[in-house]
């Protein structure tokens, strides 16, 4: 097996030199038309497409004319379209200021909420947003109630001390 000859003037241990000049290349427009070929008869010249009759249009376009624009689903019949308050703020809120065993019992019931609901379970959802707020009440009226005795024991204990 032979191998082709070299050909007039390569040095096979000549390197190219990388940092050698460039000749720059032309600018073209990825868009423009090839040059020597008509536009197609009948299409426009716009760069960008209409959307298809009975599609919306994409994204960051505006809708085509004559359609509504897209909007969301409609939530299933039976089924409400959003999600109780879980009260989670408050019962935080009357856990810190008010009553802690009433208060984590109130934390426990909201943080059920957002699972019920992610689950499925709409009604235990609403219920569990119920037994939230109901726990948060008992342990804001049980803070309420200790501060106003621990108000009266002392001055009742001021009153007694100074005799």
């Amino acid at each position: 097996m032979t191998y082709p000859p070299p050909q007039p003037g390569f040095d096979p241990y000549k390197q190219s030199d990388p940092y050698a000049q460039q000749q720059p290349q032309p600018a073209s427009d990825p868009y423009a038309q090839q040059p020597g070929y008509p536009a197609a008869p009948g299409y426009p010249a716009a760069p960008g497409y209409p959307a298809a009759p009975g599609y919306p249009a994409a994204p960051g376009y505006p809708a085509a004319p004559g359609y509504p624009a897209a909007g969301g689903y409609p939530p299933a019949p039976g089924y409400p379209a959003a999600p109780p308050d879980n009260n989670m703020v408050w019962a935080i809120l009357a856990t810190v200021f008010c009553c802690l065993p009433f208060g984590i019992v109130a934390i426990m019931k909201a943080a059920n909420v957002n699972n019920l609901w992610a689950q499925g379970q709409a009604a235990e959802a609403y219920r569990a947003a119920e037994d939230a707020k109901k726990w948060t009440m008992i342990s804001a009226v049980c803070g309420v109630i200790s501060a106003i005795l621990i108000i009266i024991l002392n001055v009742a204990l001021i009153g007694a001390s100074s005799v």
